[in-house]
């Protein structure tokens, strides 16, 4: 695969994983909950949040560095490559802060309630 074609991926991961992320962290960790109650081992619980905020942060890491790699100042005058790949890897980022932001405030309520009360 060429440097182009790996740059490409890596906006393509910056865009989508945020979101993605986010949802798998719900799915998962909903259902996580049963099988850590009947074990009796509810620090399992935080496993997969934590997971996915080091998954999600490495996500922003990589739209922040195409979106420096593109010039994080521009004019967007013209329909360039430089401009496109500079508005997908500003929203990549801004999409992967806002899914952090999601995955820890689902996360919170795991430490003020318990998970296994029903």
């Amino acid at each position: 695969m060429s440097s182009d074609g790996f740059a490409k991926a890596r906006l393509a991961f910056a865009f989508v994983a945020g979101p993605v992320f986010a949802l798998l962290m719900q799915s998962l960790a909903y259902a996580e909950v049963p099988w850590a109650c009947a074990r009796g081992r509810i620090g399992v619980v935080h496993v997969i949040p934590i997971l996915f905020v080091i998954l999600t942060t490495l996500a922003a890491v990589s739209a922040y560095a195409e979106w420096s790699r593109a010039g994080r100042h521009g004019q967007a005058d013209a329909n360039t490559v430089a401009d496109r790949t500079r508005f997908m890897a500003l929203g990549g980022l801004l999409l992967s802060v806002a899914s952090l932001v999601f995955i820890v405030a689902m996360w919170v309520p795991l430490f003020v309630f318990d998970p296994c009360v029903r």
